[in-house]
């Protein structure tokens, strides 16, 4: 009887926490960094990854404001509690000294892009020994990828400058989202002549969750991520039984 208490008791809160009321809602001041198509200034809600966290953050009760930043230093203000939170984060032991990390709600392919038939054997990390793979500067990708010694790590500030890097032969690939790539591909293929040689690896190099993250300086930061876990819940719930209901009645 005690369970089946505390669980009504966790239930209660959690619809009440959903349904603060608009007047009494604070505004988390956010960052994120150039990240297009997940986080960027000139795109609808600035980005996609910006516009599911306001909307999962506006159902738990909070307005948000996010400014898009160089990667370095979003997450050097999170860390110091100069901003609120970060819109979209990789989990890293490192960071979770001082970032609390919500549920994953989206997930990153990386793959590596190369030239066509050079890399098309690479399945895991062990197979890019003596390779030099152009990253993001300040990104950390997987433990595994952080840790390993046997190819070079070569940083660039953001994807276009790895792209440039990678067609005039400076790196071996590029280690990138898929999502990502296609949308710099686009954007600035008047920058990016010769791009058409250039392929991903046949699967990706690592899957990663995307996390939203509230800087461990604010005294509440549990009780933001639980409320965005909360609507997250929520919303995935409403995502299935959307989709149930589409293929039961034959809608594509």
């Amino acid at each position: 009887m005690a369970k089946r208490t505390m669980g009504f008791v966790a239930l209660c809160l959690t619809v009440a926490m959903l349904a603060t009321p608009a007047a009494a809602r604070e505004t988390l001041n956010l960052v994120a960094n150039f990240w297009g198509p997940y986080t960027e200034n000139n795109l609808p809600d600035k980005g996609q990854a910006s516009h599911l966290v306001t909307k999962l953050l506006s159902d738990a009760g909070y307005g948000a404001t996010i400014d898009i930043l160089p990667w370095q230093r979003a997450l050097s203000m999170t860390y110091l509690g100069r901003a609120d939170g970060i819109v979209a984060i990789w989990r890293t032991r490192e960071r979770q000294e001082k970032i609390l990390f919500s549920e994953p709600y989206m997930y990153n392919r990386l793959s590596l892009l190369h030239r066509k038939g050079a890399l098309s054997n690479v399945k895991t990390i062990a197979d890019l020994k003596g390779l030099n793979i152009g990253i993001g500067m300040g990104y950390d990708y997987s433990q595994e990828f952080i840790e390993a010694t046997h190819f070079r790590k070569d940083a660039a500030v953001d994807t276009l400058a790895n792209l440039k890097k990678l067609l005039a032969g400076r790196v071996d690939a590029i280690l990138e989202d898929e999502t990502i790539v296609d949308y710099y591909l686009a954007k600035y293929a008047s920058e990016l002549p010769g791009a058409e040689n250039l392929e991903f690896s046949k699967m990706p190099l690592m899957i990663l969750p995307l996390h939203f993250g509230v800087s461990r300086q604010r005294r509440d930061a549990e009780e933001i991520i639980m409320r965005f876990n909360a609507a997250l819940r929520s919303w995935r719930a409403q995502q299935k039984n959307t989709a149930t209901h589409r293929h039961e009645s034959g809608q594509r």
